[in-house]
């Protein structure tokens, strides 16, 4: 193997060990892809025409931990990116041509952005309900807007520092 990277002119790294966090963001990412090409319709012959469409959603769509993009995190600035711009009566797949790659890339962004965020609102739903069942929240005994909450101490402070 020294061989080959002599002539290659490469030197040849390991990686280190298993790192459970960074394997762990890793592969979520990949599952969270996958769940995403197989509703765009399965991962099949002509699925690399769809992946860049797919990763540059999830790399613009906040996720739900975070509430901030791939993007943004890497960055620290939003991208410009024309899917605000889509006017809705080119997003038809019935209008739409196969052989029109801008037709074809905004159709692919919009609907792989709305998966990606329709899935991340339903995590964040489902994290809060576990959250709110591990501290056995009441919603029926939380403020509603427009009521007042206030919280009475049990016993009145001690005003003298002197014990």
């Amino acid at each position: 193997m020294e061989a080959i990277c002599r002539v290659a002119g490469i030197s040849q790294t390991f990686t280190k060990g298993y790192n459970t966090h960074e394997n762990g963001v890793t592969e979520r990412a990949n599952q969270t892809l996958l769940r995403v090409l197989k509703k765009r319709g399965g991962i099949t012959v002509e699925c690399d025409k769809v992946i860049p469409d797919v990763t540059y959603a999830y790399n613009v769509s906040p996720l739900a931990a975070t509430g901030k993009s791939p993007f943004f995190a890497l960055y620290k600035f939003d991208p410009v990116y024309p899917s605000n711009v889509i006017p809705a009566s080119e997003t038809s797949p019935y209008r739409m041509d196969m052989d029109d790659y801008r037709s074809n890339l905004m159709f692919g962004m919009k609907l792989t952005q709305d998966l990606i965020k329709g899935n991340a609102e339903s995590y964040t739903n489902k994290m809060k309900k576990q959250y709110d069942k591990g501290l056995d929240v009441d919603s029926s005994k939380l403020p509603k807007v427009g009521e007042c909450f206030s919280k009475c101490p049990l016993k009145k402070a001690n005003r003298n520092t002197r014990n």
